[in-house]
């Protein structure tokens, strides 16, 4: 899994490499833990880029959560304006 651009401004991509089929969700938490964005693709495999949105946030630091069939990664978002 790759996250890029971080630091972002106003977009930031999460690139996943599915070997099989599965749910994919994506949720983007403040550093108190509230959820700012969340999000259920279906299901999915191969390689998928899933653009998120980051324009409502304010500058300051953000976790997004990726959650598949096959567990949860968890990866440290910067959001600059």
């Amino acid at each position: 899994m790759e996250v890029f651009p971080n630091p972002t401004s106003d977009l930031f991509y999460i690139e996943l490499a599915l070997k099989a089929p599965s749910q994919i969700q994506i949720a983007v938490r403040d550093i108190s833990g509230r959820l700012m964005f969340e999000r259920n693709y279906g299901n999915l495999e191969g390689e998928q880029i899933f653009p998120v949105n980051t324009i409502t946030l304010q500058s300051g630091v953000y976790f997004a959560e990726i959650t598949t069939d096959e567990g949860s990664l968890t990866k440290k978002i910067i959001v600059n304006k």
